[in-house]
């Protein structure tokens, strides 16, 4: 980018972040330079402190509409980020695409020479603002801080060099893997109509954060995968759903929905794989997928520990009433009126739920010195051959329990499982616990039970309604959901986490293999109930037709 092509920013321009129309970043200092880095996604695996060696080489600047950026068959020595604005993509003398925010184009110009294939040409109603990176800066910096150069590893791994070969998306996605170019170039097609090489099989993975983002670059990395994965922080939706042309199989967490309407979109793409990359797809309507032959998979047990292990934490931080203690200490109160808690050891714990998590909150309860007692459809065979645990029916569950744990999955028949009801059937002062899901719980009656006492306190990491707050940053709004607020009015006695249990680094890094490894499976001609992980409750027919042509 020649400076008779580009002015330097003066004055220093605010620009909107992708998905977050009020939040402005100034991209002259350094802390705005390193958000538009963490924004892409080929630095996500970077450290604060990586992410800050990079923007100290990082340099803003200003396009104004009609400047050629890169021409076709030039060679650049730069890395270029589009902050705002629109470059169009020109090859041959014809619009060929367009770039649009945090879509990135030269990585492989840093560490080599490479003739553009395109002309980039800036567009639309005003100037656009890119952050670049030069080649000699960039790399004297590798020379000084060899650890940078190892954690760049993944994104070098997942990314061929490309000269200026820009990574296109859609909304706020941006490409992770070998790059791709403003022209669909020709694939070599499997019998099942997916491309042979796994490297131009296209992931669009919605609601992605970087803590996640961070771990499915290192995964796919890895030897069997090598998938081309668009990251979007959109939700699926019938909103959102249109992002997802272009795909061969989505990629989804917790708050996507994968409803009738979604589903039907998704096969008129030509999209017959959904990966939940989480163990619960209650939003998913698996009939309607079955009939259209969508073919769904989960990841069903990632790490039961960090789930069990944050229930014990919800239970030990509530009974000693950690958070306010250390509260009021901060604030220069070190007395201990208020504090009273008890011993775990010989109390009674009931475990509604034991599958891999419950059983796991079984052996720490156990550790404790606690009497545990356990309510199961499905009795876990392991447990019935432990003379420390017995199953019970759930009212004597619910009698005898001091503190109660929820592990049950969300089925039309655990809809609301603890309900007005059932919570007048416990202790009096119980402490219940909720790790599963929201649903489990009806909020109104468990608001009525702690007014009245007869819920002492309670620790939830799933509420009814959670889709709207948890996983974004609400602080600059106010909680219009009545029941969540008035549960955050409690203070002491209800503890609220946003739905993190799962959040450990182990069950992140198994998360993005073994949902990568469904893929794999797909890719490799696997269908419906024949992938290890299928939540699917039919098999593919004997004779299958290649999907729909893909829209591009």
């Amino acid at each position: 980018m020649s400076p008779n092509t580009v002015d330097s920013l003066a004055p220093a321009p605010t620009v909107s972040m992708p998905s977050s129309p009020a939040k402005k970043v100034d991209v002259t200092t350094p802390a705005g330079l390193q958000a538009v880095l963490t924004k892409t996604r080929l630095f996500a695996q970077l450290s604060d402190a990586h992410l800050a060696l990079l923007a100290a080489v990082a340099e803003p600047i200003k396009v104004g509409k009609g400047t050629v950026v890169v021409s076709e068959g030039q060679t650049p020595q730069i890395f270029a980020i589009l902050v705002q604005g629109e470059l169009h993509v020109h090859q041959a003398g014809k619009h060929a695409g367009a770039l649009h925010p945090y879509d990135s184009f030269g990585f492989g110009n840093l560490f080599a020479d490479s003739r553009s294939p395109s002309t980039l040409l800036a567009a639309g109603a005003a100037s656009c603002f890119l952050v670049q990176i030069s080649r000699a800066p960039f790399q004297a910096l590798l020379a000084r801080e060899p650890t940078l150069a190892l954690a760049l590893l993944p994104a070098l791994a997942a990314h061929v060099p490309d000269a200026v070969a820009p990574s296109v998306k859609s909304s706020t996605s941006v490409v992770a893997g070998n790059a791709a170019t403003a022209t669909t170039p020709t694939v070599d097609v499997q019998p099942n109509g997916l491309p042979r090489d796994a490297a131009n099989l296209v992931v669009k993975v919605f609601d992605s954060k970087p803590y996640q983002t961070k771990l499915f670059i290192e995964q796919n990395a890895l030897p069997g995968f090598g998938f081309k994965l668009e990251f979007l922080e959109d939700k699926l939706s019938p909103a959102t759903v249109h992002l997802a042309k272009g795909a061969h199989a989505v990629c989804v967490f917790v708050h996507d929905s994968v409803n009738p309407e979604v589903a039907q979109a998704l096969a008129d793409m030509g999209i017959e794989m959904v990966a939940y990359r989480c163990a619960g797809f209650d939003t998913c309507h698996v009939p309607t997928c079955d009939k259209l032959g969508i073919s769904v998979a989960r990841v069903p047990g990632y790490s039961p520990n960090a789930i069990a292990e944050h229930a014990a934490a919800l239970m030990m931080a509530l009974n000693r009433k950690l958070v306010w203690a250390s509260s009021r200490v901060h604030n220069g109160d070190f007395s201990l009126d208020g504090l009273v808690g008890f011993d775990m050891k010989g109390k009674t714990v009931g475990i509604i739920g034991t599958g891999k998590i419950g059983a796991c909150l079984v052996s720490i309860m156990l550790g404790f010195g606690c009497r545990v007692i356990c309510q199961d459809v499905y009795k876990n065979p392991a447990l019935l051959a432990n003379p420390q645990v017995q199953y019970v029916e759930m009212d004597t569950l619910l009698a005898q329990s001091d503190i109660i744990s929820i592990h049950a999955p969300l089925l039309p028949e655990t809809h609301h499982l603890i309900n007005e009801t059932t919570l007048a059937k416990m202790k009096r002062g119980v402490l219940i616990i909720n790790t599963s899901r929201g649903p489990l719980v009806d909020t109104k009656a468990l608001i009525e039970a702690l007014k009245s006492g007869q819920v002492g306190a309670c620790g939830l990491d799933v509420v009814e309604g959670e889709n709207d707050y948890f996983y974004e940053n609400c602080s600059d709004s106010v909680v219009t959901n009545d029941q969540l607020a008035h549960l955050l009015s409690f203070q002491n006695r209800v503890m609220i986490t946003a739905h993190q249990a799962f959040l450990t680094e182990e069950a992140l890094r198994e998360i993005a293999g073994v949902t990568l490894k469904n893929i794999a499976e797909f890719h490799q001609g696997k269908r419906l109930k024949h992938l290890a992980n299928s939540v699917n409750n039919v098999a593919p027919r004997a004779v299958t037709t290649a999907p729909p042509a893909l829209t591009n």
